[in-house]
């Protein structure tokens, strides 16, 4: 059964107080926002910028056009390792056409990119192992996403609202779990969209709860990564730390790469 409207209402209020309070940014660099989650362990997490909710409790937007996330910073004399895109971090960036997440992130917590309309393509890295609820709900232009292979879960709502969606890349060869009572994703995803997923688990996706209920299932290529070719569409391509490595993927080094390509994102085995 779903859950009660009185304890999804407590969830929200909860979710929107804990917002308010927590999510003061310590430091920025290049117009991106972080919050320190530990001194000791030098580790930090995407937010945003802190600015206080407006008259109908909506968080203003962050952020805006492509944004790319390093692996590490340097805040004063200390380096810190990126891990998580804390809660709302991109929320309500309407104007955010593309984000690069290196693989250093572990987390994306609940209303990470909530109404970010603007993004149509977006990598989950691969050491994330949960989707939190909300995460891209609203993200309603977004066509295509990559599930990383370590993913063992993904929230109720994570994926409401996602209307343009046409391919989820899945590469987790155990199916994610997933409620059969809260669903994540938008019930028409199940239509409109091709999951394409390892090949030995087609099976495995066919029978698991919710993943059962697309009716397109295909294994993914090149041991699931995308590949594409160095054409003249390519505008940027990015190593998965983040950090830039030319306009064309001729004369890099054989491995995985990020590859913008006009206005799809790709992660790219070479």
């Amino acid at each position: 059964m779903k859950k009660s409207l009185l304890l999804r209402a407590l969830t929200v209020a909860g979710v929107l107080s804990a917002a308010a309070a927590a999510n003061a940014y310590d430091f920025e660099i290049d117009g991106v926002y972080y919050k320190i989650l530990s001194s000791d362990d030098k580790t930090v997490a995407v937010c945003d910028n802190g600015a206080p909710l407006d008259e109908y409790y909506q968080q203003p937007a962050s952020y805006s056009g492509e944004v790319s996330v390093p692996a590490t910073v340097v805040n004063g004399e200390e380096e810190y390792t990126v891990t998580t895109v804390a809660d709302g971090a991109f929320e309500n960036s309407s104007e955010l056409t593309s984000v690069t997440l290196p693989e250093t992130i572990t987390t994306i917590e609940y209303s990470a990119f909530q109404n970010c309309s603007g993004l149509t393509t977006l990598v989950v890295p691969d050491a994330v192992e949960k989707i939190s609820i909300w995460a891209f709900s609203g993200c309603s232009s977004l066509e295509s996403i990559v599930l990383g292979k370590s993913l063992k879960s993904i929230a109720w709502g994570a994926f409401d609202y996602t209307y343009a969606l046409t391919q989820i890349d899945c590469l987790a060869v155990t199916p994610p779990t997933l409620s059969e009572d809260d669903d994540p994703f938008y019930s028409g995803n199940y239509y409109s969209a091709t999951l394409r997923v390892p090949a030995e688990s087609i099976d495995a996706y066919k029978e698991a709860t919710c993943w059962k209920n697309f009716e397109t299932v295909e294994a993914l290529p090149e041991s699931g990564v995308a590949k594409v070719w160095a054409d003249s569409r390519q505008s940027a391509v990015y190593d998965l730390n983040g950090r830039y490595a030319g306009s064309t993927l001729q004369n890099l080094d054989r491995g995985i790469y990020i590859v913008k390509a006009g206005e799809k994102t790709y992660k790219v085995k070479k």
